[in-house]
């Protein structure tokens, strides 16, 4: 004989004489009960625990790590607000059995604390991916390139739409000009100059590379910023830089006033080999984390499904005994009271299907 295990519970119905032995902990042959059930796993239930967490967690990343919530508003709220009331309702569920005494209700607890987790660290993981690699990726891709650039050939206003800059062949940075505003980090700054004969005295300079940490603050002169070597002559290219920029202002000041030259509208730059390339390579990376992080969640989710399956039965006896209810008791004379067979049959609910 074989019966089918409920959809949602861990384990389908048993003979709540059989349950009852189980719940109270006694010997089924001190009831009468030799015939002692094959439990098998509900393996819908099993699935069901892994894939709504999973699934959860990767819908929240995507949200945050895609300019959704900034374009669909109101969408991305609903879906948010969707998936955090899965937690409400299977919280809901698990007080329900709670109250009923029965016990499943660690099931639906290690569901809902699952899902709500999903939730959270979804969200936290996609805003951090967001804001290290897609809000950059966006916001330079949404400006233009600047070609074939010589630095004080034109204005900076000439480029205020440009976030990829492509320097004229020999376009170096003047490591020998830089310097370094120290406050807690040091900001690093370092004019970039023409091949041409004389660019070293020019006086004034409108493209700055800057980065973090990343030069000696005072002369002798260091710099060592960026993504690409500073001696390779085939590295002529920047990103627009899309951080804060007042710690630079103070940088470029400072230089100003130790080389003795000027700087109006200075743009700031991250050095780099390919700056298109580049832009496209932080949405790939972008991409790469979403999926890692998304493989990473579902492999833990099973570790832990498998480690909750291990608990299950102690932890059920567990919380029944902290839920108010009463030990079940035979009544002595070898049958079993109504009032317990009912309480049994609730229990049966959580263990199990039988195959005979």
């Amino acid at each position: 004989m074989r019966r089918v295990g409920q959809y949602g519970t861990l384990y389908g119905d048993i003979d709540p004489r059989k349950a009852l032995s189980y719940q109270d902990g006694s010997d089924p042959e001190l009831l009468g009960l030799t015939d002692v059930p094959r439990l098998r796993l509900n393996s819908l239930a099993v699935f069901v625990g892994w894939i709504v967490p999973c699934a959860i967690f990767s819908g929240m990343m995507i949200i945050a790590s895609f300019p959704i919530w900034k374009e669909h508003k109101v969408e991305a709220a609903f879906v948010e607000i969707c998936c955090f009331f899965v937690w409400v309702a299977l919280a809901a569920k698990a007080y329900i059995t709670w109250w009923r005494h029965t016990s499943y209700m660690a099931w639906y607890l290690f569901l809902s604390v699952s899902c709500l987790a999903a939730w959270a660290v979804g969200l936290a993981m996609g805003s951090s991916n967001y804001a290290t690699n897609m809000a950059p990726h966006y916001d330079l891709t949404s400006k233009g390139i600047a070609e074939d650039v010589v630095p004080g050939k034109y204005p900076t206003s000439r480029y205020l739409d440009s976030s990829r800059f492509v320097f004229q062949d020999g376009t170096r940075i003047a490591e020998e000009l830089s310097l370094g505003y120290k406050d807690g980090d040091t900001y690093c700054v370092a004019p970039v100059v023409s091949n041409s004969t004389g660019a070293l005295k020019a006086k004034t300079f409108d493209y700055f590379a800057v980065g973090i940490n990343c030069c000696q603050p005072l002369p002798p002169a260091k710099f060592w910023c960026g993504k690409a070597d500073l001696t390779d002559p085939s590295a002529h290219s920047a990103l627009r830089w899309t951080g804060s920029q007042d710690m630079f202002a103070l940088a470029i000041q400072q230089a100003e006033a130790e080389y003795g030259y000027a700087a109006h509208d200075a743009v700031l730059l991250t050095w780099t080999k390919d700056a298109v390339g580049e832009v496209e390579g932080l949405r790939e990376k972008g991409l790469r984390f979403l999926l890692k992080w998304s493989l990473r969640f579902a492999g833990v989710q099973a570790v832990v499904i498998l480690c909750f399956l291990c608990l299950w039965v102690p932890s059920s006896r567990w919380l029944l005994q902290h839920s108010g209810s009463e030990p079940l008791q035979d009544a002595g004379n070898g049958q079993i009271p109504q009032e317990v067979l009912q309480r049994a049959m609730a229990a049966s609910r959580g263990w199990g299907t039988i195959t005979k």
